[in-house]
């Protein structure tokens, strides 16, 4: 679940933590879907969620500049395709046609995205089976994908330095699935589109999601893998800044059956980046001490089956944000399918608001942040897995965080496709 920025080793900037690109899919879909929801002036009313149609299941977004305008362009995977599609941004709301790139694998799942040939043009990685290079061409076009030697396996991918050599490397969880051995894998980056040997590290079993900051203040980034025999563990391996790690700290306390995504932020202001976990109907959260370990957990109510997480500063308040997405659960009477985002507004002292949330599409896979419309505030775009959508919510700024309402669809009319299952949504088309 996630498209990287390249680390930094404030915590503050490393507040999307795990994903700020990662973990599924984004796209917009143009479709349109209505809900009741209370927004747009204050009154219940039936929304217009728009966006840009996607092919089904996507499953994990990136959003980046891949051709040097200046604007935020979407790329997205595609799981059952196998593909990724690029959505170039034109300024003003407006999106131009999809390119859909077929690749080499019998499914795509995460992406990461960075300058991995030194060019100076942002190039693509997508994990399947094994792991694809799409090198960009700075005009908003990606080559043809070439399979990455050593990358067998990896999942959860994410770029980073971790060797300060100013190329970007790539870590990724391998194994694991099932309650089996899993380890964090390493390719460090020669800066001409080729990687090293892997190297690996043990991470007990069942590890579900990883996140890269500074935890420790040395100036070098870390990694986080949570899950352990689906006992909630942390496992937590400091680098040494030369592409390798300390022998993993393992926090065997439990935070969460099968804990999945994790994001790191410093939640209280005490200059330690501390870790969210999302659990089943929660958020954990769990203080850094600013030396790679953490403090007794505590949580908070988040909704219903948080898959994807990411923090930041959404209000613009100076104090760091959880935003997570609902996808749902089983049950003993089925399914429990969701549909909404959660926010939950910081106090700056690892404690929250009010939970805020907004209806988006069915089973919510990812979400990304960026400035789309160049308003100077952070927007968001939701991945929707079973409604094969994507919802954007423009950003306030303010104590709102996000509109109820997007901006007004472009000319001619669009079927109703946003709250649809599947199979309905996937054939939903334009008409005059």
């Amino acid at each position: 679940m996630k498209a990287r920025v390249p680390f930094a080793s404030h915590p503050a900037s490393a507040a999307q933590g795990a994903p700020a690109w990662r973990r599924a899919a984004l796209l917009v879909l143009l479709a349109v879907g209505a809900a009741s929801v209370t927004g747009c002036g204050g009154d219940t009313q039936k929304i217009w969620q728009s966006g840009i149609p996607v092919r089904p299941t996507p499953f994990a977004v990136a959003i980046t500049d891949l051709n040097g305008d200046s604007l935020p362009d979407i790329v997205v995977t595609e799981y059952e395709a196998a593909s990724v599609s690029v959505i170039p941004n034109m300024g003003g709301s407006r999106w131009g046609a999809r390119v859909d790139i077929k690749l080499p694998l019998d499914f795509a799942a995460h992406l990461a995205v960075g300058d991995f040939n030194g060019d100076g043009h942002p190039d693509v990685v997508v994990e399947g089976e094994s792991l694809v290079m799409l090198i960009g061409d700075g005009h908003g076009g990606l080559g043809n994908p070439a399979r990455l030697a050593g990358g067998v396996g990896l999942r959860d991918i994410t770029e980073v330095d971790l060797n300060g050599d100013g190329h970007p490397d790539i870590v990724g969880l391998l194994g694991g699935e099932y309650g089996g051995a899993g380890s964090v894998g390493v390719l460090l980056g020669n800066g001409d589109g080729t990687f090293k040997a892997p190297t690996f590290y043990d991470c007990g079993n069942s590890p579900a999601s990883l996140a890269v900051a500074d935890l420790n203040r040395d100036r070098h980034p870390d990694v986080v893998a949570t899950g352990d025999d689906y006992s909630g563990g942390v496992n937590v391996f400091l680098g040494r800044g030369d592409g390798t790690f300390e022998p993993r700290q393992i926090n065997s306390m439990t935070v969460a059956w099968a804990p999945a995504p994790c994001a790191i932020a410093d939640l209280d202001g005490d200059g330690n980046p501390d870790l969210a976990i999302g659990g089943l109907f929660e958020v954990w959260v769990l203080k850094g001490n600013g030396h790679g370990g953490f403090d007794p957990p505590a949580h908070v109510d988040a909704g219903n089956g948080p898959v994807a997480i990411l923090a930041g500063d959404f209000n613009r308040d100076g104090y760091q944000d959880v935003l997570v997405t609902n996808f749902g659960m089983f049950t003993g009477d089925g399914v429990i399918a969701g549909h909404t985002v959660s926010i939950l507004p910081g106090k700056g002292d690892g404690t929250f608001g009010p939970k805020l949330s907004f209806q988006v599409g069915w089973e919510p896979r990812d979400l990304a942040v960026a400035d789309l419309n160049q308003d100077g505030v952070p927007d968001l775009v939701v991945a929707n897995e079973r409604s094969s959508s994507v919802t954007i919510l423009l950003g306030t700024g303010g104590a709102s965080m996000f509109r109820s309402c997007p901006e007004a669809l472009p000319a001619g009319r669009w079927l109703l496709a946003n709250a649809l299952p599947h199979h309905a949504a996937a054939s939903a088309r334009q008409t005059p």
